[in-house]
């Protein structure tokens, strides 16, 4: 379709055309479809579109006014389509992979950790001496194993209070 005509071989019936567009100015004669690769760089070109109105001029200086239709589909179809389409699998695995990390563990005292969150009843915790009754929440940084995190939760509305210390790279309440 369009191998070939973009050339600076002065015998060319297709290199004087270029001559005095922004795509002969610009010095893209390098971004052809001469051979598998040019053409490779000219869609990566397009795909991040890349000065593809430059682009679009040489070739349809070349060719004639119907290559715009090629870059127009192509920028519709691949720009616009097939990359939103590779973003959303990309976020989509990565959503799940987060999700994964959320599993649910049940405590023996009805303590349900989720991820980073920890939903207790404070009248039931093992220790708790506080006038705090119904079911709270609280928010746990870092990474926990369910005993861990059971330890922590039990420590924070103990009576004997103890400071819970934890190392900085695995966070703390």
């Amino acid at each position: 379709l369009f191998g070939g005509r973009i050339n600076t071989d002065p015998a060319s019936e297709y290199s004087h055309r270029l001559k005095g567009t922004g795509f002969a100015d610009a010095n893209y004669y390098a971004n052809n479809f001469n051979d598998v690769a040019s053409g490779m760089v000219v869609c990566f070109e397009l795909l991040v579109v890349n000065n593809w109105q430059v682009l679009t001029e040489g070739f349809v200086a070349v060719t004639g006014p119907w290559a715009r239709l090629f870059f127009l589909a192509y920028y519709l179809l691949v720009v616009v389509v097939v990359s939103n389409l590779a973003i959303s699998f990309v976020i989509d695995a990565v959503m799940d992979q987060l999700k994964d990390d959320e599993t649910e563990t049940k405590l023996s005292d009805g303590t349900c950790i989720v991820g980073h969150t920890a939903v207790f009843n404070a009248e039931v915790l093992t220790g708790t001496r506080t006038s705090l009754t119904g079911k709270w929440q609280a928010y746990v940084t870092g990474s926990f194993t369910p005993d861990e995190g059971e330890r922590l939760i039990k420590d924070l509305f103990s009576t004997k209070r103890q400071i819970v210390r934890m190392d900085m790279a695995r966070g703390g309440l």
